[in-house]
């Protein structure tokens, strides 16, 4: 059996579908699930699936204060990296 390794920060980034030989199809979620999985687990990315951690906010609010008033600015956040997909 293949050892399944943590991939980089760089593989992380990029599209990750040519780590697999095969799509999913109708006949092998099975397979899929078994494939897929422990790669999720392996790359810290199983809790977005399961919903035990939360896409981050596209925007963060900002407060800046100036003689005696304080107002707050929406800023796109920086850990929010949408993904596109080709």
């Amino acid at each position: 059996m293949a050892l399944i390794a943590a991939f980089t920060t760089a593989e992380k980034t990029s599209h990750n579908s040519h780590k697999f030989g095969f799509t999913l199809s109708p006949t092998n979620y099975g397979f899929w699930k078994t494939m897929i999985h422990p790669f999720l687990v392996t790359n810290n990315l199983i809790g977005y699936v399961d919903g035990t951690i939360p896409c981050p906010a596209t925007t963060i609010e900002q407060a800046t204060t100036s003689d005696k008033e304080t107002s707050t600015t929406s800023q796109p956040n920086p850990n929010y990296q949408p993904k596109t997909y080709a």
